[in-house]
């Protein structure tokens, strides 16, 4: 099943259309998730961004730039799954363990890295007609093509979390 709160996130020309109607378009700087997969890209992409922010480029971390977020990682067994969504086992790690100590703890012991499962066909078949009208209009409202997200989605995969991103970015 596909959720309806993804489904409607992904509507982003009615999503930047309200902002345009508060903001001035040269208030709002555009990146595609494509443009910041790759060092040569990300850097390519955020060097306009820190001109438009009037921030020095050159402070750019590559370190912290490599640390991928929301990464898709798997429970390392059945039983912690079972445990880590047991009502009184958060309710005792929240009353009991600092905030961010108990995601590290979850994220080093609880996690392991893994490929992300595929998208069920009929989701993707799914999503790709419901999108294709939603990525004109977002085309057209910001005068450019975007063929990133008119891509197939076969060819999508988000990132599988690694060792590195167990540990918190600095």
């Amino acid at each position: 099943a596909v959720s309806h709160l993804y489904v409607e996130l992904g509507f982003y020309a009615e999503q930047l259309a309200r902002y345009f109607l508060h903001f001035p378009r040269q208030q709002i700087f555009i990146l595609e998730l494509e443009e910041l997969r790759t060092p040569p890209s990300r850097q390519a992409a955020l060097t306009p961004l820190c001109a438009f922010l009037g921030i020095d480029a050159d402070g750019l971390d590559e370190a912290a730039l490599a640390h991928i977020a929301n990464g898709y990682a798997a429970p390392r067994a059945e039983w912690l799954r079972r445990l880590a969504g047991a009502h009184w086992a958060r309710a005792i790690g929240q009353r009991l363990v600092p905030e961010r100590l108990g995601r590290g703890v979850f994220e080093r012991f609880f996690l392991r890295p893994a490929a992300p499962p595929p998208i069920p066909a009929e989701a993707k078949a799914l999503l790709t007609e419901l999108y294709a009208p939603e990525i004109a209009r977002l085309e057209a409202l910001l005068g450019r093509p975007l063929p990133s997200l008119r891509r197939t989605w076969a060819d999508f995969a988000p990132p599988a979390m690694t060792e590195t991103a167990f540990s918190p970015a600095p």
